[in-house]
C-alpha cells in the first residue's frame, strides 16, 4: 500500500490548501488504469503530537491485548506504534492495522517478536478526524476536513492511503478545505 504523509501547516475552520501528488501506479496494480473513488485514496488527519502509551496483558506477532483500549473500532488503525519488548527494552516499529473494542485488540503489520504480557507500547499521534474519502473526478481530488472534536489541530497532518489515484506517471492536485464543526 503506497502511503504518503502531508504536513499541512496548522489549518483552522475556513482554510483552504491546494496540492499537488505525484502518482505512481506500479505494474500490476492497475498500471494506467484510472482510480474509482470508491477504492481510491482516503485520509487520516491525526495530531502527531498526542501520544498514547500502554501495557500488554497478551499478544502475538501482528496482535497486542491491553483492556484500557476502549476505542471505537477502527480508531487506531493507520497510525505508528512502537512496542518495547519488557525482556530486554528493544523497540519494534510498525503500524496499526485495526483494533476492536470488544476485544481490547490492536492489531498491527507482523513483528519478529510475540507480544507478551508486561511489553510496554506507544501509539504516535492521535486520530483527530475518521478516515475520510476524497473525492476524486478526473484529475482533481478533494476532501473535506471537518473537525469533529475539539481534539487536536484540525488538518495538522494527514496520511494518505493508496496514494494512487490517477493514472500512471500522472499528477493530481488536491484541495484541502476545513469546515467547522457541526454544532
Amino acid at each position: 500500500m503506497a502511503r504518503e504523509t502531508l504536513v499541512l501547516e496548522d489549518l483552522h475552520a475556513g482554510d483552504e490548501k491546494t496540492i499537488t501528488l505525484a502518482t505512481n501506479i506500479a505494474s500490476g496494480d492497475n498500471a494506467g488504469a484510472p482510480k474509482d473513488v470508491t477504492t481510491g485514496t482516503t485520509f487520516l488527519c491525526y495530531d502527531p503530537d498526542r501520544q498514547t502509551s500502554g501495557t500488554a496483558e497478551s499478544g502475538s506477532t501482528t496482535t497486542l491485548v491491553d483492556p484500557a483500549r476502549t476505542e471505537a473500532d477502527g480508531f487506531w488503525a493507520g497510525l505508528p506504534i512502537v512496542i518495547v519488548d519488557a525482556t530486554d527494552d528493544r523497540e519494534y516499529r510498525t503500524e496499526v492495522a485495526d483494533s476492536v473494542a470488544a476485544t481490547h485488540t490492536l492489531t498491527f503489520y507482523a513483528l519478529p517478536i510475540s507480544v507478551a504480557e508486561g511489553d510496554t507500547y506507544r501509539i504516535e499521534g492521535y486520530p483527530v478526524l475518521p478516515r475520510t474519502d476524497a473525492s476524486i473526478s478526473g484529475n482533481e481530488g478533494s476532501i473535506q476536513l471537518t473537525p469533529s472534536t475539539g481534539l487536536g489541530t484540525p488538518g495538522r497532518r494527514v496520511l494518505i492511503y493508496h496514494a494512487d489515484f490517477g493514472i500512471d506517471s500522472e499528477e493530481v492536485v488536491c484541495t484541502f478545505r476545513v469546515l467547522p464543526s457541526a454544532p
